[in-house]
Parts: C-alpha cells; structure tokens; sequence
C-alpha cells in the first residue's frame, strides 16, 4: 500500500514539473523571448576578450563617454526595470 502511494506521490511530482516545463516552453516561443536568446547567443562572439580589462570607478566614468556603453547601459537598465516588474507580480501572487 506505501508503495502505491509513494508511486502516486511520484506521478504527481512528474505532472506538475511538466506542467512547469510546457509553461516555460510557451513562453520561449513568444517572438521576443525568441529575439532574447539570438542576441543572447549572438554576441559573445562579438566581443574580444582578450581586450577585457579592469575599470574603476574612473575607468567607468571615462567609458560612458563611448556611445557603444551607453547604448549598453541602456538595455541594462530595461532589464533591471523588467525584473523589478516580475518581483513585484511574484511578492504579490505570493501574498495572496
């Protein structure tokens, strides 16, 4: 009998977790979800690691100067408002 349950228990484990996994799989299909990941993949062949070097804080200041680091800063700051945005929706179905 414990094992029936214990194989329940198991089969409801695997439901759920495919549930989550056709959830997930919906929204990469979404066009800019899809577009996310070709950039995502697309550019760190772009970039010359070999010229990576530190910065301090006045090597920060001196780069955003560059157009390229302020377009950067740019995307960086939509994603931070974008996580906040998910957060927020998460802390509040949480607290429902």
């Amino acid at each position: 009998m414990e094992t029936r349950v214990q194989l329940e228990d198991l089969l409801l484990q695997i439901e759920d977790g495919l549930v989550v996994l056709f959830g997930l799989a919906k929204k990469l299909g979404h066009p800019r979800t899809r577009a996310f990941f070709e950039v995502l993949t697309d550019f760190p062949s772009e970039v010359d690691w070999t010229q990576c070097k530190r910065v301090g804080p006045i090597g920060l200041i001196s780069a955003i100067r560059c157009s390229e680091v302020q377009d950067g800063l740019g995307v960086i700051m939509e994603f931070t408002k974008a996580i906040a945005k998910v957060k927020v929706l998460k802390d509040g179905a949480t607290e429902q």
